[in-house]
């Protein structure tokens, strides 16, 4: 459902009342919407401005369609994937703001959509978030230098080892899910909500088949130079991986490393 010149839902200039904050957000520019299919939902990403304070803040909005329109058969299977994807997502909006490369995530609430909205009955979450400070990196790359694109890589590469190190991982890349502050050489990210992806599946208990053969042949031979030669290919497992992925960030006309 990408709309040409037309948005499935307009937000600008809906108040949303969060009373647990004392807390009103008017939306003030509309960002991005993007469909997710799997789960009947549409993710949205605005500009806020918080009535009481004056404070601009950025707003992150998910709300669910009717599942009937995507084929959804079992709706109690899809309301708990749902909600759980939901928490996760702000797990990541607090893991990045830990290791010091996200924004702060100010509160986060679910509520039941009325009897007029697009789905009665379904959910709408919204998470506001401070604003972050920095440029677009997809509109700024080729006006970076090569001091300030390796920055970038050092620091890129810092958040992938970190959240990979919380089993979790990106599903996909692009420069313009960053924030560079060239001022203070600061990388954010901050545009990729609902694009992390857990690396154990779904259907499978942490920790996954992988880890759990590892612990097995652990017990079988405890000897400390096998333990020393599994924490290596460890290690080089982890760094291939966060490897691959910076490769795919495209930065001028080559790629990262």
């Amino acid at each position: 459902m990408n709309h040409v010149g037309m948005r499935f839902r307009d937000l600008e200039g809906r108040i949303y009342a969060i009373d647990e904050y004392n807390m009103t957000v008017k939306i003030e520019t509309q960002l991005t919407e993007v469909l997710d299919p799997r789960m009947a939902q549409m993710h949205v990403l605005v500009h806020g401005l918080v009535q009481e304070t004056g404070s601009k803040v950025k707003v992150k909005v998910r709300y669910d369609l009717k599942p009937q329109d995507f084929g959804i058969k079992d709706l109690e299977r899809n309301k708990e994937v749902v909600e759980r994807h939901a928490n996760w997502e702000c797990d990541i909006m607090d893991l990045l703001y830990d290791v010091g490369h996200g924004p702060n995530r100010i509160c986060a609430l679910g509520f039941n959509q009325g009897p007029a909205s697009v789905c009665p009955g379904g959910y709408s979450w919204i998470t506001v978030l401070e604003q972050t400070p920095g440029e677009d990196v997809e509109k700024i790359k080729d006006k970076l230098s090569d001091n300030q694109l390796f920055s970038i890589r050092k620091q890129l590469a810092y958040i992938l080892t970190e959240s990979f190190k919380d089993g979790v991982t990106i599903g996909e890349q692009h420069p313009g899910f960053l924030r560079y502050d060239r001022k203070n050489g600061k990388l954010a990210y901050v545009l990729a909500f609902g694009l992390w992806k857990d690396l154990v599946p779904e259907d499978e208990d942490y920790p996954s088949k992988v880890v759990k053969e590892t612990e097995e042949k652990k017990e079988e031979k405890k000897g400390g130079k096998e333990e020393e030669g599994k924490k290596k290919r460890g290690k080089k497992i982890l760094l291939s991986a966060i490897g691959k992925l910076i490769a795919n960030f495209q930065f001028k006309k080559c790629n990262c490393f």
